[in-house]
């Protein structure tokens, strides 16, 4: 699963600042360049 936002209000609610806020989540297009990359000399079954 790709980078997500999802659980940034849990640092929030701590009252913690969240050390990944500067974070994008990636493109579709990097998604899917690292998905070909890590999958280039792997057998996915």
């Amino acid at each position: 699963m790709p980078y997500h936002k999802l659980g940034v209000y849990k640092w929030e609610a701590l009252g913690l600042e969240y050390p990944l806020k500067d974070v994008e989540p990636p493109s579709d297009d990097e998604v899917d360049n690292a998905y070909k990359l890590l999958t280039a000399h792997i057998a996915v079954n």
